[in-house]
């Protein structure tokens, strides 16, 4: 009897010190996988309140811009605008008629998509690292701020805002952008490898493959 109680404890004392392993190797914050999860979680958590403090900060902007509109239509001037240029005047009163808090919301998204994509794209292929990391704040804003707001307008105006003006789409889509694109490159950064790091990855993987198979093949033969 006493013999069966001591291997029982014994086996309990195995199942916690092989639980304490698989803990501090498997659950540990050290561990990269872990560790990469942790930091995905935070800065999903942080992009997820970014957008929707950008969506309310466009929200706001919008429910302004529809304000001041009906307020510039009452004056003289509005009114001549209204009879000189009556098809933006239309489409702009078409847009601001819709549902601004959808509206709002697909130029948000939009602009996170693409800035996100882009970043992603050059994180991987290494232009990040000679074309954007070496860049001052304003030459970031100039370099990339505009062509990714081009980029958004160009596809808010295709896919959203077909009878509006151009330029005007521009100046919606810049906001969020401006806000957004940044910190996408940050999150970029910190949650993608560049290619070289995965080529490395790879070939050290191919190598302990190899070397596996090389083992197995051995003792079989």
């Amino acid at each position: 009897m006493n013999l069966r109680l001591s291997h029982i404890k014994n086996k309990v004392v195995q199942w916690k010190l092989h639980f304490w392993w698989f803990r501090k190797n498997w659950l540990s914050r050290r561990n990269p996988i872990i560790s990469y999860f942790i930091r995905f979680k935070n800065l999903l958590l942080e992009a997820i309140l970014l957008i929707l403090a950008v969506w309310a900060i466009v929200l706001i902007l919008l429910y302004v811009a529809d304000l001041f509109w009906h307020l510039y239509l009452e004056t003289m001037m509005g009114q001549k605008f209204y009879l000189y240029f009556p098809d933006k005047a239309e489409a702009i009163e078409q847009t601001l008629s819709t549902d601004l808090r959808l509206l709002s919301g697909r130029i948000t998204l939009t602009a996170f998509l693409f800035s996100i994509g882009i970043a992603a794209f050059g994180r991987i292929t290494h232009i990040n690292r000679y074309f954007y990391m070496s860049l001052g704040l304003i030459e970031k804003l100039l370099y990339w701020g505009i062509p990714l707001t081009g980029i958004t307008s160009f596809y808010i105006h295709i896919k959203y805002l077909q009878d509006f003006n151009w330029e005007l789409t521009f100046l919606l889509a810049a906001f969020p952008t401006y806000c957004l694109f940044m910190n996408c490159f940050k999150y970029a950064e910190k949650l993608l490898p560049e290619m070289e790091d995965v080529l490395f990855w790879a070939r050290n993987f191919g190598k302990r493959v190899w070397s596996l198979f090389k083992i197995i093949t051995k003792k079989i033969i």
